[in-house]
């Protein structure tokens, strides 16, 4: 226009910075808006909410607010487009609080809301989980005879969704049905994930045949959202089924879609599946990737099927799939649980033939290979091979635990060191390095206790954290909230004074999401029956005393020798930092002479337990314990319970057990060996039959992190002797599907799959107590 001397004015400026916004040049935008006051063309309200919707579409709130300020200013009056605009730039940026303000702005401006606006707003409190507030801006439109329409909806039902509201979702969805507003695949896609992040997978299942109904096409979205459905589900019968529509119709599933689908596999452990799943993809003209590979590979080897799992990672370079750590990794913990340490170790030392490092979950299941093969000393030649990858704590718990089992005190005190090193390299929580020095060195018995727990709580709060972590990086540390526990203690209570210690973590309850100590009513139910057992003065001398099974920080250790002076408390823990923790707490109140924490887990320990016991106290009998308390997870409390009959560690008449969390974690075998008669004759006694009677009551109590959760405990005591020739009837089928769900639920909470949420909780808290009341367990 220069050229051929026609000067530019506001429609020809206003068209050029509109083909830059479509193109996404936000940049170009701008500076043609700037270079209008240059060329003396004054901006009008398009100009200007051209140049606010280029900035949207660029995701610049900040310059697409500025815009309006500037068109304020100019005298100019912003219309719904303006607002809009810059609201759906704050929608991008999650900047809700601005957004809000906008449309609070408008109706003082006399600008009249209308759809796209509110939809905007409602956007970006969506995006930024301020669910509540879009809730309310689709009532408020409704009070002002504003009719919403589908994407309105969508936006509401969206905003539900990332709240985790999906009662509110569904409700969002039905009351768009009423009115005939429009809805897309987008609002069912969000219905169906909010169902599917709260557990209500059969529910998102119904909503994609809703979709069918109302002749709404899906896309890959809304098949993904439904085969997460099916992985929260455990539905993997209906995963090929779902793969195969959408080959039907044309909708090709994507590399995350079959993730997913194996994903469901895994969880399930349908080896056969995962392998028809591989199959099924290559049927296709896809290539698995190296997540599906390795999904079938850990799929395999959770099923002790190891062969498999080798064989799927030799094909993995025959199919042009290059194996990763990951991969590799999955089959070595398929050797590590069938005991094939020297495939595990020899997968360790291939992996960097193919040019993969080894990572922490290689080490760790090489270590744990080992270990369980009895060879310990390997084990510790693998940890200083690691060293340039910062190993994890739980390969040190392994090891920790086999110098637990021989005494080997003097390599307990190196592996500590050398855990301490992995804290001050700022892996752990700041603070972890001084309980670990006041572990390892308690250990040791020439040292003063005193001393030692003056010298630690100096290090403690000296303790800091590095400069380059910002705050939610220092909270999301590990350890980070047990060694805030200890330090509100040490602040608030007085060392030695075992009162104001307890006062001090009671005073704690409720101050975390997930309260990890037993307090409240579970507590006072543990140290009622505690005080119950048969301990008299000379038992006392002679008894092995009390048996915990997760010291977690040692909190109910203490309130056990609380109750039980003078009586020897010897607790069970695999972490080795909550072991540090736990030592530390218990050498603040004084009690380390009574209190034993072992690093180590009880399958392991257990066994070896008696002779441990009789060369460090030097007892020429076998001890007994009279009270044992179990607090983890409830599946595998029936094998805990095995192995202390087989080694003859129970007192046989009187010992009083206390189980935590039976409900919670539907420990259904323990529940059912401690609650059903022994009425089935039988020619002598097989493995896992048990050797001992109990007279058992299990106690409805509150959950202490949710006290609207009922959770159950065990009080059980030993009666006797079992005949031989009687043994109790076999589990219920049902029963034994509920100790496989919630074992798969304890593998999410201790593993890398995002752990458990707690909107799936009461779900299946219900469906465990109607399972268990219909086979004659009820807590009273």
């Amino acid at each position: 226009m220069q050229d051929a001397q026609i000067p530019p004015d506001k429609v020809s400026y206003s068209a050029a910075m509109s083909a830059c916004e479509r193109a996404c040049h936000w940049q170009v935008a701008l500076e043609l808006m700037s270079s209008m006051s240059i060329a003396q063309v004054v901006p009008d309200s398009i100009s200007y909410n051209v140049a606010m919707s280029a900035c949207e579409k660029g995701g610049q709130w900040q310059y697409a607010f500025q815009a309006l300020a500037a068109m304020q200013s100019s005298r100019l009056q912003p219309d719904v487009i303006s607002y809009s605009a810059v609201m759906s730039a704050c929608a991008r940026l999650s900047q809700w609080q601005l957004a809000v303000k906008l449309l609070h702005g408008m109706r003082h401006a006399g600008v009249v809301h209308d759809n796209i606006a509110c939809s905007a707003a409602m956007s970006a409190c969506a995006n930024s989980c301020q669910w509540q507030l879009a809730i309310s801006i689709l009532s408020l439109m409704i009070q002002g005879e504003i009719t919403p329409d589908g994407i309105t909806y969508s936006a509401a039902i969206n905003a539900c969704e990332k709240g985790g509201q999906w009662q509110l979702a569904l409700r969002v969805l039905s009351t768009a049905h009423n009115i005939n507003a429009k809805l897309d695949r987008t609002s069912y896609s969000s219905a169906m994930s909010a169902c599917t992040a709260s557990s209500e997978w059969p529910l998102a299942i119904i909503l994609l045949s809703d979709m069918y109904e109302a002749r709404i096409s899906h896309d890959l979205i809304s098949y993904s959202v439904i085969l997460g459905a099916c992985e929260v589900g455990g539905q993997w019968q209906l995963v090929l089924s779902v793969l195969s529509s959408m080959v039907n119709i044309k909708v090709l599933p994507d590399s995350i879609s079959y993730g997913q689908a194996m994903g469901s596999m895994e969880k399930m452990g349908q080896w056969q599946l995962a392998l028809d799943l591989l199959s099924f993809i290559r049927a296709q003209g896809a290539r698995p990737d190296a997540v599906s590979c390795g999904a079938a590979i850990s799929t395999c080897g959770k099923c002790g099927q190891w062969e498999l799992a080798l064989h799927l990672l030799d094909l993995m370079p025959k199919t042009h799939v290059a194996p990763n750590a990951i991969t590799c990794s999955a089959a070595i913990s398929a050797c590590q649980k069938v005991s094939q340490w020297q495939l595990a170790v020899t997968l360790l030392r291939s992996m960097t033939a193919v040019t993969v490092l080894p990572n922490q979950i290689s080490y760790n299941a090489s270590i744990n290979a080992c270990s369980k093969a009895g060879n310990w000393q390997f084990a510790l030649y693998l940890l200083s091979l690691s060293s340039q990858i910062g190993m994890c704590v739980p390969s040190y718990g392994i090891l920790l635990m086999e110098c637990e089992k021989r005494n080997l005190r003097t390599i307990e005190n190196a592996l500590l060191q050398r855990l301490k090193g992995v804290s001050n390299a700022g892996i752990l929580a700041p603070g972890c390095a001084a309980v670990l020095e006041f572990s390892a060195q308690t250990r040791q018995s020439h040292h003063d206790g005193a001393s030692l727990v003056s010298a630690m709580t100096a290090a403690l709060f000296r303790a800091e954290a590095p400069t380059s972590l910002t705050s939610s990086e220092l909270t999301s540390l590990p350890y980070q909230r047990e060694l805030q526990i200890l330090k509100h203690v040490m602040r608030t209570a007085q060392p030695g004074r075992l009162s104001t210690i307890i006062d001090a973590i009671d005073g704690l309850l409720g101050s975390f999401e997930w309260t990890p100590f037993a307090s409240g009513s579970k507590a006072a139910t543990l140290l009622a029956a505690a005080r119950g057992a048969p301990l008299s003065q000379a038992d006392r001398e002679t008894s092995a005393g009390v048996l915990e099974i997760g010291t977690y920080c040692g909190n109910t250790a203490l309130r056990l020798a609380s109750v039980l002076p003078g009586v020897r408390v010897t607790s069970l823990e695999q972490d080795p930092v909550f072991v540090a923790i736990a030592r530390s707490l218990i050498g603040f109140a004084g009690l380390s002479s009574f209190v034993d924490v072992l690093t180590g887990h009880s399958h392991s320990l257990i066994p070896c337990l008696g002779s441990k016991l009789m060369a460090q106290n030097g007892w020429k009998l076998q001890p007994r314990f009279n009270v044992i308390f179990m607090d983890r997870w409830g599946t595998q409390y029936e094998e805990d319970l095995c192995l202390l009959e087989k080694h003859r560690l129970l007192n046989g008449v009187g010992c009083v057990f206390v189980a935590d969390n039976v409900l919670a974690t539907a420990a259904a075998r323990f529940l059912w060996k401690m609650t059903k008669p022994f009425t089935v004759r039988k020619e002598g006694r097989e493995l896992g039959d048990s050797i001992l009677t109990y007279l058992a009551r299990h106690i409805s109590v509150h959950q202490v992190a949710d006290p609207s959760l009922e959770d159950w405990m065990t009080i059980a005591v030993s009666a006797g002797q079992c005949p031989e020739e009687w043994a109790q009837p076999p589990m219920p089928l049902e029963l034994e599907v509920l100790q496989e769900e919630s074992e798969r639920l304890r593998r999410r909470a201790v593993g890398s799959e995002g752990g458990v949420k707690s909107s799936q909780m009461p779900v299946f808290l219900k469906r465990v107590k109607d399972s268990l009341e219909r086979e004659g367990i009820f807590a009273t």
